[in-house]
């Protein structure tokens, strides 16, 4: 079954976004040393990527332009990014049960997911 465009930027958005947040969660932990859980935060940011993401820009479409209908969906989760570094941060001081860390989250802290999510981009649907 071949995907529509929507369906395609739907797939690629669900393994983007789950990616993101659990990179942000790992990035957020050690940044505060708290080292429970970072190994499958990190290890489920690369299978959503490596795997996932990969697999769904692979996926068989009715239309001829994937890489646009990726990168479309890749700006749209990039700019929620601080959004989602906020809930994140929220989410690690529930977890770790804390009122506050001593060190947040910037956009700086994504630039390893974002190289990441372009050079899968790259991989799989190269330039012409």
């Amino acid at each position: 079954m071949s995907f529509s465009r929507d369906d395609y930027k739907k797939k690629i958005r669900e393994h983007l976004f789950g990616g993101l947040k659990e990179y942000c969660k790992y990035k957020c932990a050690i940044k505060n040393n708290f080292v429970t859980w970072t190994e499958h935060w990190y290890a489920e940011y690369e299978r959503l990527i490596e795997n996932e993401m990969l697999q769904a820009m692979l996926h068989d479409t009715k239309f001829k332009d994937k890489r646009k209908a990726a990168i479309e969906e890749i700006a749209k989760i990039k700019a929620l990014e601080l959004g989602i570094i906020d809930r994140t941060q929220t989410v690690i001081m529930k977890d770790f049960k804390v009122n506050k860390l001593s060190k947040k989250l910037d956009s700086s802290d994504l630039e390893e997911f974002w190289n990441r999510v372009q050079n899968v981009l790259d991989f799989v649907l190269p330039q012409k």
